[in-house]
């Protein structure tokens, strides 16, 4: 199933907010015969393998602050970032990198109300099915991604009374670093 307006694509989100799929749903293993790659979505895609120092102002995380990005690796810095700009909208943003590069991404946003939130899914969604193809996995309100140079999971969340839109991109760089 292809979703490339993006009217469906709104609906679809709205009846996952509404909905809870059962545990482990896999979607068709309709594959593209060729993975998109990441850097083609922008935004905070754009970051990944660049240099920790690149992204300005970064702080670490205080002991109050809510990480979405856990240490994984040896070496591993998870640090907070100013906000970013992307499809419209701020994002809170979040970075990991080992050896002073940076391999995952973490933007999450939390629109004012339940329509805006469905919106911005629809066009993350769609952003991501575009250049992406379809996801490769779903469960409940996850979404997961395989490209080229690593994978993408846009995740819908309602914490605490708000709606979250959170997006984690992770580079293939990983391979090559060990684990903790």
């Amino acid at each position: 199933m292809s979703i490339r307006s993006p009217a469906l694509s709104a609906l679809l989100v709205a009846l996952l907010w509404t909905a809870s799929a059962p545990a482990g749903v896999q979607l068709p293993a309709q594959r593209p015969q060729r993975l998109g790659w990441l850097q083609h979505i922008g935004g905070p895609a754009s970051l990944l393998r660049q240099p920790l120092g690149s992204v300005g102002d970064l702080r670490p995380p205080g002991s109050a602050e809510h990480l979405r990005l856990q240490p994984a690796f040896q070496g591993d810095e998870v640090k907070l970032a100013p906000a970013l700009r992307w499809l419209e909208h701020a994002w809170d943003l979040q970075v990991a990198a080992v050896r002073d590069t940076i391999y995952r991404v973490s933007v999450e946003a939390v629109p004012s109300d339940r329509t805006a939130a469905e919106n911005l899914s629809a066009a993350v969604y769609s952003l991501l099915q575009t250049e992406l193809g379809e996801p490769s996995q779903q469960e409940c309100a996850d979404y997961s991604w395989s490209a080229e140079d690593g994978s993408a999971v846009l995740r819908l969340s309602d914490v605490a009374g708000e709606r979250r839109v959170t997006v984690l991109l992770t580079s293939n760089v990983v391979r090559t670093f060990t684990p903790r």
